[in-house]
């Protein structure tokens, strides 16, 4: 969580489950850029095995 803490593309209703190495995203995110984000700080992390994502796209209206 320290390495995702204060990026604009980390928003609430995230989950993250670390196993074995094996880094689960869960959540809903705003774009698929920020889902990567996501998926880059994780890979980043020093043990992580791989970064399975569960996730989902929930697109902000036009002009938010």
């Amino acid at each position: 969580m320290g390495e995702i803490a204060g990026h604009p593309w980390a928003c609430a209703g995230q989950n993250i489950v670390v196993r074995d190495g094996v880094v689960h995203l869960w959540g809903i995110y705003r774009s698929l850029a920020a889902i990567q984000a996501m998926r880059t700080a994780a890979e980043s992390i020093q043990g992580v095995k791989r970064v399975e994502d569960h996730v989902e796209v929930y697109p902000m209206p036009i002009g938010m």
